[in-house]
């Protein structure tokens, strides 16, 4: 749903009258040395609740960043200019995991839940910045944990 005006508080909120588990999984090659975006496009109102990272070929030293990002400036034609006071980062809105190390001897390198529920809105994406800092590309799989909204 587009233009959902529910914004639930707590796990225990989400429910099938409101919502409907609606997980998403992405693959990419992170280019050996420099950093890869892995971006998501939400095509409806969704809640995320976690997510899992997974890595082939990464290095001790490798780390990651979360973000949420308005790529296609889409609320910049809706606030204007006032848009970079309410989010100095702009086009990131929210940065959820900055330089989070990777450990390199296992593939599965992340899998969290969140500690509440996070609604984000139709247009907007989900980032994965894959900081590399090895010789080898580097295969990269995530998983998204989201609920479409019905509400």
């Amino acid at each position: 749903m587009q233009n959902s005006t529910y914004v639930p508080k707590r796990f225990e909120d989400l429910n099938s009258d409101t919502c409907m588990l609606n997980s998403q999984g992405l693959t990419h090659t992170a280019t050996a040395g420099v950093s890869t975006n892995l971006d998501y496009k939400l095509l409806d109102d969704h809640i995320l609740t976690g997510l899992e990272l997974l890595a082939n070929s990464s290095n001790f030293g490798d780390t990651t960043t979360l973000q949420v990002v308005d790529k296609d400036l889409m609320l910049q034609g809706i606030y204007g200019a006032g848009i970079t006071t309410m989010y100095p980062a702009y086009p990131v809105l929210r940065q959820f995991g900055t330089n989070i190390n990777l450990p390199s001897d296992t593939q599965l390198k992340i899998n969290k839940q969140g500690v509440y529920p996070a609604r984000i809105i139709t247009g907007l994406y989900l980032r994965l910045i894959y900081n590399s800092t090895g010789s080898t590309d580097v295969s990269v799989a995530v998983n998204y944990v989201l609920h479409k909204l019905l509400v």
